[in-house]
C-alpha cells in the first residue's frame, strides 16, 4: 500500500504525464479553399461553392453598401457520436477583421443546425453573409465545439 511519502514522489511524475498528454493534440489542418474539405477529429466540412448577389431567392436583399455572399456547406461525420453543427459558430471575418455572422433568411435550402449527425451521414446546405460591396477576400471560420480542443477549420472565400 503506498505510504504518503511514496504519493507525494509520484504526484511530480503524474503531473508531467497530464501536461504531456493535453500537449499531444492532434494538428488542425490547414486553411482549405472552396471545393477542398478539411477533416478533424471526424468532423469534415467542404465549402462547396461560393456565390455572391444583391438578392437570392428566399432571402431578404442586402442593404445599401452591401452584398450578400452564399456559401454551400457540407457537414459529414466520421465519428461514432457527437458531431454537431451550429450555424452561429460559423462566420464569415472579411481582410480587415470584421466579422459576419450567418444571417437567418438566406439562400435557400438552408444549412440548418444540426445535432449528433450519425457517423457516415452528412448534410448539405447554404450559409448566407451579409457583406461589404468592396471587400474581395474573406475567411469562412468553424469553431467547433470545446471538446474538439477549441479547433477552427478555415478556408479562404475571394470574390
Amino acid at each position: 500500500m503506498p505510504t504518503p511519502l511514496s504519493r507525494a514522489r509520484l504526484l511530480p511524475l503524474f503531473i508531467i504525464v497530464v501536461s504531456l498528454l493535453g500537449a499531444c493534440k492532434p494538428p488542425v489542418p490547414g486553411t482549405g479553399k472552396v471545393g477542398q474539405k478539411l477533416d478533424y477529429q471526424g468532423y469534415s466540412i467542404t465549402v462547396a461553392a461560393v456565390e455572391f448577389g444583391e438578392d437570392f431567392p428566399g432571402a431578404r436583399k442586402a442593404r445599401d453598401g452591401y452584398t450578400l455572399a452564399a456559401l454551400d456547406v457540407i457537414v459529414a461525420s466520421d465519428r461514432a457520436k457527437d458531431v454537431t453543427f451550429r450555424p452561429k459558430y460559423a462566420t464569415l471575418v472579411g481582410a480587415d477583421g470584421e466579422e459576419h455572422a450567418a444571417r437567418a433568411s438566406g439562400r435557400d435550402p438552408a444549412l440548418e443546425e444540426v445535432e449528433d449527425l450519425p457517423k457516415g451521414q452528412s448534410r448539405r446546405g447554404w450559409l448566407t453573409y451579409e457583406v461589404p460591396k468592396n471587400a474581395r477576400k474573406f475567411q469562412f471560420r468553424y469553431s467547433l465545439p470545446p471538446a474538439m480542443n477549441d479547433a477552427e477549420l478555415q478556408f479562404d472565400i475571394e470574390k
